[in-house]
């Protein structure tokens, strides 16, 4: 048994035999999926898509001969979080989707808008640039591996024609107050939750 495909939002596990018999209707053979030993009950046939967790096996069986079982295999799926870099995007901004923390075992990535995947991004970025209503949508992330499946949380970007109202909040010695006394150090940190990548800000006094 191996994994061999990532299609969208699941992973797919194929039962397999080996060698290969050219002439083995592979119609006549009856598989068992198993969960950490147990059956899943599931239909029996020659693929499976976990949606849980687990140590998976099969077994194939060809009318009354003997039943083959095959080596087990170890599947993660867990969640990963999706992070971005401005939920109230601006038209025309920048806009960067972050799946998950930086990995080093092989990951490959996969991105959908609306659960359809997107084509040709497989970075761990997603980088969407002027960005406009027709990239508004509901976006999402997938990390995959060796025996390993992630799938993020989704993110709703839609265009923002205009800035929501910024505010001002104080960084210093003294906290949520107005006050501010000689040779004390405080920052004035200007927010918008439409604060996008590259945008500016003017200060007047």
């Amino acid at each position: 048994m191996a994994v061999t495909e990532v299609i969208g939002t699941s992973i797919e596990l194929t039962c397999s035999t080996s060698p290969q018999d050219p002439y083995l209707d592979s119609l006549t053979l009856t598989y068992t999926w198993l969960k950490d030993g147990s059956a899943t009950g599931l239909p029996t046939t020659a693929t499976f898509t976990p949606t849980e967790s687990g140590t998976y096996s099969c077994t194939a069986q060809l009318s009354s001969l003997t039943k083959l079982t095959s080596v087990t295999v170890k599947v993660t799926i867990d969640n990963i979080l999706l992070e971005t870099s401005s939920s109230m995007p601006i038209k025309g901004g920048r806009v960067i989707l972050t799946c998950g923390e930086k990995r080093t075992d092989g990951t490959t990535y996969t991105w959908t808008k609306d659960a359809k995947p997107i084509a040709r991004q497989f970075d761990r970025r997603l980088q969407l640039d002027n960005f406009d209503t027709t990239d508004d949508g509901i976006y999402a992330c997938q990390a995959s591996g060796n025996q390993f499946y992630l799938r993020s949380n989704t993110i709703n970007l839609e265009t923002q024609t205009s800035i929501f109202k910024p505010s001002i909040e104080q960084i210093g010695s003294i906290l949520c107050s107005e006050s501010f006394f000689e040779k004390g150090d405080y920052w004035l940190v200007c927010d918008t939750s439409s604060e996008t990548i590259g945008m500016t800000y003017e200060w007047t006094v």
